[in-house]
């Protein structure tokens, strides 16, 4: 698989995860304040307003939404189970059930089983709650079940169009495995919804290089790079564009080693980055002969450098 920087299957999970425990507490950092919180029905929000002792259903869901996202799982779980004890039909209590069970697989994987379950419980409430298929979709994908996962974000983004997260998750999870049509159409439909969204513009433009769009796939990579000059992604994509997929000349080489330079100074130290920062500056010492010896591939600064050396260019100094 081509190297690039976007969230890959399992981070994106975490992403996907992180978009869905900001439902119903607000919006979450990356939410448009226009928009509902998302995964909490508006009409239950509006109920707890009426609820005046504080013991209705969305009054629980509430807390258990501010538990949730604090780290304080069993309380949360307790405050569902209330909610459910109180309307065994409220799909938006199953909904945050399966959100509680999914953060508590981060130390249990036996969790996921109990997420799975819930799941279809809520689904046998009301099949029509795109959220909860858009949920379901990460329990699925973390249980490593690729083919419901993509359905179930399918299902979100036909019952909810402007769902922003169920395009993102099909998006990132089909240019995981290669699915660049699929991907790019995924990308452009949650960009629809946040034009100035950071990551699908980085997937976007995955997107397009794996279909041998470069010009606009640099086009997406540049728009990122505006929108958020401190986040490392479009630099190390850009670096990639210049040194695998352009034309092979000087310049070229110059401008992805400008590009990996500034990526490694903003990535460098985070462990989110470290394989790929790893990737770009590893130094390898002089050859050996000896057998056994393992064999140490330079990183994208010393290859670039090498081949402007070669092609005449002046390589700037080295960190090996």
């Amino acid at each position: 698989m081509e190297p690039h920087i976007h969230r890959g299957v399992a981070a994106v999970l975490a992403m996907a995860l992180g978009c869905a425990a900001s439902t119903g507490a607000g919006p979450g950092p990356d939410s448009p304040p226009s928009r509902p919180a998302r995964g909490e029905a508006p009409e239950a929000v509006a109920a707890s307003d009426r609820c005046a002792d504080g013991a209705c259903p969305a009054a629980f869901l509430e807390r258990a939404v501010r538990d949730r996202t604090a780290g304080r799982l069993d309380e949360a779980l307790t405050h569902v189970r209330r909610a459910l004890a109180l309307d065994s039909r409220s799909v938006q209590a199953f909904h945050q059930l399966v959100l509680v069970h999914l953060a508590q697989a981060e130390g249990d994987a036996s969790s996921l089983d109990r997420a799975a379950l819930a799941c279809r419980q809520g689904m046998q409430i009301d099949d029509g709650f795109a959220p909860l298929h858009n949920t379901c979709g990460v329990v699925d994908a973390r249980r490593g079940r690729i083919v419901e996962a993509l359905a179930r974000f399918e299902r979100a983004y036909t019952l909810d169009p402007e769902l922003f997260e169920a395009w993102m998750n099909f998006g990132h999870v089909t240019l995981s495995f290669r699915g660049y049509e699929d991907a790019e159409r995924a990308f452009r439909a949650a960009l629809e919804t946040r034009p100035d969204d950071y990551d699908a513009r980085i997937g976007l433009g995955i997107a397009l290089r794996g279909l041998r769009r470069l010009d606009e796939a640099r086009e997406h990579y540049e728009h990122a790079r505006r929108l958020d000059p401190g986040r490392p992604e479009a630099w190390y994509n850009l670096g990639i564009l210049h040194q695998d997929h352009l034309g092979g000349t000087v310049e070229d080489y110059e401008r992805a080693t400008t590009y990996f330079e500034a990526f490694v100074a903003k990535a460098e130290g985070d462990p989110d980055y470290s394989e790929a920062v790893e990737e770009v500056v590893r130094c390898c010492p002089p050859a050996r002969s000896e057998r056994g010896a393992q064999e140490c591939r330079p990183g994208r600064l010393a290859n670039l450098r090498a081949a402007i050396d070669a092609l005449g260019g002046s390589p700037g100094p080295r960190r090996c």
